[in-house]
């Protein structure tokens, strides 16, 4: 994997992770109303950049359980979609675009949309469940219900939601992206760990070290959202741009040469933590260059 580029080890994860999400949406048969099936597959297939699949791979190594690191990457995706189609509701982000086309709930309706999003969410945990059949030890279903729970992805998001506009600042930003965001691209990397064949021991080390990498690249990548937000355009990033207006972020509290500094110095604290790590590969340090120089 190490002679290979950042960019090609992208594309290639991006066409072997494809069919098996096709796959993973295959099975449902609606007799009555094929429109949720179709709206399972609208969000999930429309593309996305396929990052925290990419972090299971680059922790997990060569010598990993092959069969169980696909399962967890196509886990990861199913979950993640699910909560962008949660996050575009009227009721959350009220978002128009994703992907590069319609939000699923501007096409499908936002009944449908919400049922296809706990579908998805499901799914993902019937794949975790597979794994954790093979690899009891692993407890993967245990690791993402917490990063996706009250203390993940749901506990961020009410607070988002939630907390006022004059309490916000820097130490309420990062608690709620830290769980919003970052707590799944911590399971990530801890799971990659996790599906090595390296020993026990080992492993727990490598972890400790990923739960740090991975939690600041999650909080950088949020960063970075919210900087192309305010400066980016809506056709070359696929979503609505200024989204956001209006809503405190990192850019409208900190300003956006504070916020580039932050992000500079989380993606400067996760390469630095590759060094204590007894393998890691170097693309996991081009990764944080990805973070930083991508553009939607």
């Amino acid at each position: 994997m190490n002679s290979v580029s950042l960019v090609g080890f992208l594309d290639q994860l991006v066409r072997d992770l494809t069919p098996r999400l096709e796959r993973a949406v295959e099975e449902p048969s609606h007799r009555y109303t094929p429109e949720l099936r179709e709206a399972l597959r609208y969000t999930l297939l429309a593309g996305g950049k396929r990052i925290r699949p990419a972090v299971i791979e680059l922790w997990a190594g060569d010598d990993a359980d092959r069969e169980s690191v696909a399962d967890a990457q196509v886990a990861v995706e199913l979950i993640h979609t699910a909560s962008l189609i949660l996050d575009d509701l009227p009721s959350m982000d009220d978002a128009h675009l994703r992907r590069g086309r319609p939000a699923c709930h501007r096409v499908f309706g936002v009944d449908t949309a919400i049922l296809a999003a706990t579908a998805l969410l499901a799914r993902g945990f019937e794949y975790l469940g597979g794994i954790d059949a093979r690899r009891p030890e692993v407890q993967a279903t245990v690791m993402f219900a917490h990063a996706v729970g009250l203390e993940g992805m749901i506990g961020g998001q009410h607070v988002d939601l939630r907390l006022e506009a004059e309490r916000r600042d820097f130490d309420s930003l990062e608690y709620i992206h830290r769980h919003k965001t970052g707590a799944l691209f911590e399971a990530c990397g801890r799971l990659g760990c996790r599906l090595s064949r390296a020993p026990s021991q080992t492993v727990s080390a490598r972890e400790e070290v990923a739960r740090v990498y991975s939690r600041n690249l999650g909080l950088a990548f949020q960063i970075k959202d919210d900087l192309l937000d305010a400066t980016g355009h809506a056709d070359e990033m696929g979503k609505d741009a200024r989204q956001d207006r209006g809503k405190p972020t990192f850019v409208s509290v900190l300003g956006q040469k504070a916020s580039v500094e932050i992000m500079e110095r989380l993606l400067a604290t996760a390469r630095e933590s590759l060094h204590h790590a007894d393998r890691a590969d170097p693309l996991l340090g081009e990764l944080c260059d990805y973070v930083m120089a991508r553009t939607k």
